[in-house]
C-alpha cells in the first residue's frame, strides 16, 4: 500500500515537473522585409479604404454590403473600426455579426 501511494506522489511531482517545462502563453508571429517607407505602408494599413485592395478577410465574396471608409470597414457580416494608426502600431477593433468582438 505505501508503495502505491508513494508512486502515486512520485508520479504526480513528475507530471508537475514536466509541465512546469513548458510555456503558460504561446505567441505566434509572422515577419517579412517591405523594401517601402513607413509613411507608405502607414497610408496602405491605416486607411481602411485600402484595406479592398489586400486584405483578404475584407475581400471575401461572402460579405454582402461591404462599406468603406477612413476607420470603418462594414458589411453585414462583420465590422472593423480603426482604433489608433501611428507607424509603430495599428490598433483596430473587430465585430462579427455587429455583436461578437474578435
Amino acid at each position: 500500500m505505501n508503495l502505491l501511494l508513494i508512486s502515486i506522489v512520485v508520479f504526480g511531482l513528475l507530471i508537475l515537473g514536466l509541465s512546469l517545462l513548458f510555456p503558460s502563453q504561446v505567441r505566434i508571429s509572422r515577419a517579412i522585409d517591405i523594401d517601402v517607407t513607413k509613411e507608405k505602408i502607414l497610408n496602405g494599413v491605416g486607411n481602411l479604404q485600402q484595406w479592398q485592395y489586400w486584405n483578404d478577410m475584407t475581400a471575401k465574396e461572402e460579405l454582402t454590403n461591404k462599406r468603406f471608409s477612413d476607420s470603418l470597414f462594414s458589411s453585414d457580416q462583420m465590422r472593423v473600426k480603426l482604433i489608433s494608426a501611428s507607424p509603430e502600431a495599428i490598433i483596430t477593433n473587430w465585430n462579427r455579426n455587429q455583436n461578437e468582438s474578435i
